[in-house]
């Protein structure tokens, strides 16, 4: 009993020291050299200087979350620090609950080392220096991954609450995100319609409820502050500008201006190799002012209305070469990387490209299928949380014209994360046979399994 006490304790200090190490690099990289300071992060400053319950500071020009740090920091340095700290804990959090998934030993020590390893990988710790919303909100898909997790091993009202915070965090981070809070709602709902005579189905309702309900508010907040027009103005200058059938669309369904706007297309230069063509009227001139006037008032709800009557194209458009956007990097995420940093030489391990992503997906769905992880809750949830990334990857792209190459990485994080905790699981997945005094007609004990993963439920072996 001493000895596997002793044992205990040692696999604890393994895991604090693993969790120092990683502590020490994230925050190392954020604090070497001064924090990079965008032109968002004067809007952060600006908002953050209101009252934390002024219309000034919930419909500002963005987000709150980030604000909302600035308004405790007050200064790029800290601002840097204190979301550096803030991924630090998140993601210990997320590798502590992942590791408990698994028995003691080996299995243990390597999911939580693999999970902090990934929050080393280049596109999750580059923005530590930066004065930007990316970290937290990056921080934010950790905190809902181990939440979630934690909710379908025992729905409880605290956990309940848990996710719903996770999920609004996610939401006050990036607009883009709102689709976060929205489709693990309506999930939720329709898990709990299909378990209307067991005790979870208030909980289910309950939290499926109130996670639409913080997708409007949040919803809410983006048409109140505008923000909503300066990205679909985006939209229109690389999506709808450019092409005369696209704008004759658009006209047929009230957009004034369209002849104008073609004859501009018509006097654009050829933009460079590799980039999509852009079409820039000046709204603000007498030529175009009711153009600027119809997207204001009509411009969110006609291009919604495209996009419904247009689905293959939301899908389809984020895979055209050129990728129709602008002021995005040229697609590179390391434009926006700081000088004079390290990065991790884990990141082609724990970040591969599309094609060993796919490889790993269809890993996981070969093991799964022959391990039957399709009836394991975790194994659930954490293939549910990756495909909502992938979906608000794609809304991601879709709401905005520009910089989708930092809009999108949040929804590309949650893919990869949910890939890699998949693969963890699909290895490692553990089931101890458990005596429990039942026998057979012939009086031969039977060993029933028990799955600390989440199995719903338990299978005879013996």
């Amino acid at each position: 009993m001493k000895f596997r006490a002793r044992l205990r304790g040692d696999a604890l200090w393994s895991l604090l020291l693993a969790w120092s190490l990683f502590a020490l690099f994230r925050v190392w990289q954020a604090t070497t050299v001064p924090a990079l300071v965008w032109p968002d992060s004067k809007d952060y400053e600006t908002i953050g200087s209101h009252a934390l319950w002024s219309g000034g500071f919930w419909f500002g020009s963005r987000p709150v979350l980030a604000p909302l740090l600035w308004m405790v920091t007050r200064s790029p340095a800290h601002y840097v620090l204190g979301q550096a700290v803030v991924s630090v804990v998140v993601w210990g959090f997320l590798a502590w609950t992942v590791a408990g998934i698994f028995p003691d030993g080996w299995r243990r020590f390597a999911s939580f080392t693999v999970v902090l390893a990934f929050a080393t990988s280049t596109p999750i710790a580059l923005w530590d220096r930066s004065v930007l919303s990316e970290s937290l909100a990056m921080s934010g898909v950790a905190l809902l991954f181990a939440v979630v997790i934690r909710f379908v091993q025992r729905p409880t009202p605290g956990r309940a609450i848990a996710v719903v915070g996770a999920a609004l965090w996610c939401a006050l981070a990036r607009d883009s995100e709102i689709v976060v809070p929205t489709l693990l709602g309506l999930l939720l709902l329709g898990v709990a319609v299909t378990l209307r005579r067991r005790p979870q189905f208030k909980v289910l309702m309950g939290t499926g409820c109130a996670l639409l309900l913080a997708a409007g508010f949040c919803i809410s907040a983006v048409i109140e502050s505008g923000r909503d027009n300066l990205n679909i103005t985006n939209n229109m200058y690389v999506r709808v500008f450019p092409y005369p059938k696209t704008v004759a669309w658009f006209a047929s369904h009230g957009m004034p201006e369209s002849g104008q706007v073609d004859r501009l297309a018509r006097m654009e230069s050829q933009p460079p190799m590799g980039t999509a063509k852009a079409v820039f009227p000046n709204l603000q001139s007498h030529a175009f002012a009711r153009l600027g006037v119809w997207i204001t008032d009509h411009g969110a709800a006609t291009y919604g209305l495209w996009m419904a009557t247009h689905p293959w194209d939301v899908v389809l458009d984020p895979l055209r070469r050129p990728e129709r956007t602008f002021n995005d990097g040229n697609g590179d995420l390391y434009a926006y990387a700081a000088g004079n940093r390290v990065t991790s030489g884990l990141t082609p391990v724990f970040w591969p490209g599309w094609v060993w992503l796919e490889a790993m997906v269809a890993f996981t769905l070969v093991i799964g299928v022959k391990r039957k992880l399709w009836r394991n809750r975790v194994a659930q949830a954490i293939v549910a949380l990756g495909v909502i990334g992938l979906a608000a990857m794609i809304w991601a792209w879709n709401g905005d014209g520009q910089e989708v190459t930092r809009h999108t990485v949040e929804g590309l994080a949650q893919v990869h994360l949910g890939a890699l905790l998949a693969v963890l699981v699909a290895i490692m997945w553990w089931r101890k046979p458990e005596y429990k005094g039942i026998r057979s007609k012939s009086g031969t004990p039977v060993a029933t399994m028990r799955d600390p993963v989440g199995t719903r439920d338990t299978q005879p072996v013996g």
